[in-house]
């Protein structure tokens, strides 16, 4: 008798790793916004020159973190 419930309770774990599980993960809109100072910016991109260009940019976290 006690192997047979041993096998029933043994069974009814093992369909239990058979169910499915259902996730529902909600998506959050990730996303940023740049602003800069300048709206155009020139950069000489020659080999021989290298002339430094700052440019100050405002980054907006515009997502939900």
């Amino acid at each position: 008798m006690q192997t047979a419930t041993r096998v029933f309770l043994v069974s009814i774990l093992v369909l239990c790793l058979f169910t499915p599980m259902n996730t529902q993960a909600q998506l959050t809109p990730v996303g940023v916004e740049v602003e800069c100072d300048e709206s155009t910016i020139k950069i000489n991109v020659h080999p021989e020159q290298n002339a430094p260009v700052s440019v100050t940019c405002t980054v907006t976290n515009t997502g939900s973190f």
